[in-house]
C-alpha cells in the first residue's frame, strides 16, 4: 500500500515539522524587527500582515494594499 506524506498535502502537518530556526525566523517578533529595519531603509510605513498560512504565518508589506490581516504598522 502506498501512503501519502501527509506533509506534503497538509500544511499544518507540515508547519510541525520546521526547524527552531524556522519557527524564529516565521515569528510576529521578527517580522516585526524586519518592518521596523525596512521603514529605515524605505522611509515609508509598513506592516506586518498575518497571513493565515501556517508555514509562512506573518509577512512584512506596504501598509497601503496590504492582502491579509494587517496586526502592526511601523510607522516615525
Amino acid at each position: 500500500m502506498n501512503k501519502k506524506d501527509p506533509t506534503m498535502t497538509d500544511p499544518l502537518a507540515a508547519s510541525a515539522n520546521l526547524s527552531p530556526k524556522r519557527h524564529d525566523l516565521c515569528s510576529r517578533t521578527h517580522a516585526q524587527r524586519l518592518a521596523g529595519r525596512l521603514m529605515d531603509q524605505l522611509g515609508r510605513p509598513m506592516a506586518v500582515i498575518h497571513t493565515g498560512n501556517p508555514l509562512q504565518p506573518f509577512r512584512v508589506g506596504k501598509c497601503d494594499g496590504a492582502e491579509g490581516r494587517v496586526v502592526v504598522e511601523v510607522r516615525s
